[in-house]
């Protein structure tokens, strides 16, 4: 009970505590107070010396966060065979284990050395095939998901009018009604993207039957009249402060590809005037 209290308070004098845990023969808590008093190496000493416990060792230099720390547990646990065997076990992933028998002396015997070592090969190994098995994975994953994506990028969205679309929609659903339930799979598990439209701009509401207008389409299936959204990143980016000056704009100050060859020398600014959805971006915003 008084290794909680010794943690959770501090209204103690550090060092009289300690004085009554050596009166007490209170191992532990003279561990946590000397951490607490800065004598880190003192402290791993009890629990190598006292306690015998190789494990609470290992956590108490973890938690210490001390390069310096893990030279002296690995000079104390020299000096007791059976903590350099245990040492091997459990402190792979903290050090080296080859840093470790290179450090031990010439004719040191220690229990049980070998097993141990075959213990720490094969669990190497098998962290070793994990490691690589998830990074096939993720290969895999990356590879699936661009193939995806360029699949998703060549689509084509139909800008359909509200009666084409409800006539899609009754198709649909006639069309669902008639199939038969399907077990799960993965093509049949893969949701479907958006490639409808409306068939008239977001911002005047004016159908596209118009001849004579080009139409901007973003992956997100919003169409405008290009003259409609010019004017309206025009109106947002002068609200914004970036007014130059200049009171026409055209697609290729937003970052719109033409179709030339010619590459473009001011990516940066191009990429901070880059065409976008008002919509989407401003309900983002």
């Amino acid at each position: 009970m008084l290794l909680p209290f010794l943690r959770s308070s501090q209204h103690y004098t550090l060092e009289k505590a300690y004085d009554i845990c050596v009166k007490r023969d209170l191992v532990k808590e003279q561990v946590f107070i000397l951490g607490r008093m800065g004598n880190s190496k003192q402290a791993l000493a009890v629990i190598i010396n006292n306690l015998g416990d190789i494990e609470e060792a290992v956590e108490f230099v973890t938690m210490q966060h001390d390069d310096d720390l893990w030279e002296e547990l690995i000079k104390q646990c020299l000096n007791k065979p059976e903590m350099v065997g245990m040492l091997l076990e459990h402190t792979v992933g903290n050090l080296d284990p080859l840093y470790i028998v290179n450090m031990v002396p010439n004719g040191l015997e220690i229990p049980k050395l070998r097993d141990r070592l075959v213990k720490i090969i094969t669990d190497y190994r098998t962290e070793t095939s994990l490691r690589h098995g998830c990074n096939d994975i993720l290969k895999a994953d990356c590879v699936n998901l661009l193939v995806k994506y360029y699949k998703e990028a060549r689509h084509g969205v139909y800008l359909s009018s509200e009666e084409g679309e409800a006539r899609a929609k009754r198709d649909d659903h006639r069309a669902s009604s008639q199939d038969t339930v399907k077990p799960l799979t993965l093509k049949n598990s893969e949701v479907k993207s958006r490639t409808r439209g409306p068939a008239r701009c977001c911002i005047c509401f004016d159908p596209f039957s118009i001849q004579g207008l080009s139409v901007v389409v973003f992956f997100c299936c919003h169409a405008y009249h290009e003259a409609c959204l010019l004017d309206s990143l025009y109106t947002i980016d002068s609200k914004k402060g970036s007014k130059d000056g200049s009171s026409q704009r055209t697609m290729s100050d937003y970052g719109y590809d033409d179709g030339n060859d010619e590459e473009d020398e001011d990516e940066d600014e191009s990429a901070t005037n880059r065409m976008r959805c008002i919509l989407c971006t401003t309900a983002a915003s």
